[in-house]
C-alpha cells in the first residue's frame, strides 16, 4: 500500500516490467518458509534453527563473491560468530 500511495501510476509501469521476478521471489520465499516449517516437524528444533542461521554466512558469501561487495570486518566477524555458534550447537548434540 505504501508503494501504491507513494508511486501511484508509476508503480503500474514498474510492476508490468518486473512482475516475473517479483513472482519468483514470492514463490521462493514461500517455499523456503514451508521447508522450514516442515523441517521443524521432522527434526530437532535446535538443528533446524542452527541450519537457518547459516543463511547469514551464505548471504555474506554471495555478497562478497557474486555481488562484489566489500567484505569488511563486520561481515567477517558475523560469519565467524555464526559459524562458532553452529559448531557449539552441533557439539552439544
Amino acid at each position: 500500500m505504501v508503494a501504491w500511495v507513494s508511486r501511484g501510476r508509476r508503480l503500474v509501469g514498474q510492476l508490468g516490467a518486473h512482475w516475473r521476478i517479483g513472482l519468483l521471489g514470492g514463490v521462493v520465499a514461500g517455499t523456503s518458509y514451508g521447508i522450514v516449517v516442515w523441517a521443524m516437524h521432522v527434526a530437532r528444533l535446535s538443528h533446524v534453527a542452527a541450519l537457518r542461521e547459516t543463511s547469514v554466512i551464505i548471504a555474506a558469501l554471495i555478497g562478497t563473491f557474486v555481488l562484489r561487495e566489500a567484505a569488511g570486518g563486520r561481515h567477517i566477524a558475523a560469519a565467524v560468530l555464526v559459524t562458532l555458534g553452529n559448531a557449539l550447537l552441533r557439539a552439544a548434540g
